[in-house]
């Protein structure tokens, strides 16, 4: 009973992160946007894709893997089994490994890595690199030249209170 109701609490917690990422970040494509689709499918990435060089808003769902080429984007729910590579992700990427390029919103899965994340990321190892501003809950939480916040076993910040700190760290407000 216990773990059902820890179970419920953590997928509860994960469907109003990304609803109120949604809410926020959710675009909906131009009515004349030639290279939008509200649904990919693909099997693993750089193999088997549909439709391709296109912006998804909607879903993309990877078989084994999803992925998209460096200028599309994902504007919703990046869903695969073992490894989500779509670059530009607005809303829920997860995969048991995600990797974006430029992420808003949510990234879920045992490892996690975005150049530039500005939302959420939860997993066992997240790292964020470029001029973020990410929360990541995770075992091992890594942020470059970042703000934010980060609660795990070791937290690595270079802007931080600390450079590495196990239980939390965070980064002080830069002046401009």
């Amino acid at each position: 009973m216990k773990r059902k109701l820890i179970t419920l609490f953590f997928v509860s917690i994960c469907l109003m992160s990304i609803t109120a990422f949604a809410s926020e970040s959710f675009k909906a494509p131009p009515p004349s946007h030639p290279r939008s689709t509200p649904f990919r499918l693909s099997f693993w990435p750089n193999v088997i894709g549909w439709p391709v060089d296109m912006d998804v808003y909607g879903l993309s769902l990877g078989i084994l893997g999803s992925y998209g080429d460096s200028d599309t984007k994902v504007v919703g729910v990046d869903l695969s089994v073992i490894i989500s590579e779509s670059p530009n992700v607005e809303g829920l990427q997860m995969a048991i490994i995600s990797v974006g390029k430029d992420s808003t919103g949510l990234q879920l899965g045992l490892a996690n890595a975005a150049d530039t994340i500005d939302g959420v990321q939860i997993g066992i190892f997240n790292a964020a690199v470029n001029k973020s501003d990410s929360f990541q809950i995770g075992l091992v939480n890594k942020n470059i030249n970042s703000d934010g916040f980060q609660i795990g076993a070791l937290n690595f910040m270079d802007d931080g209170i600390f450079p590495v700190f196990p239980i939390f760290n965070y980064s002080l407000p830069k002046k401009e």
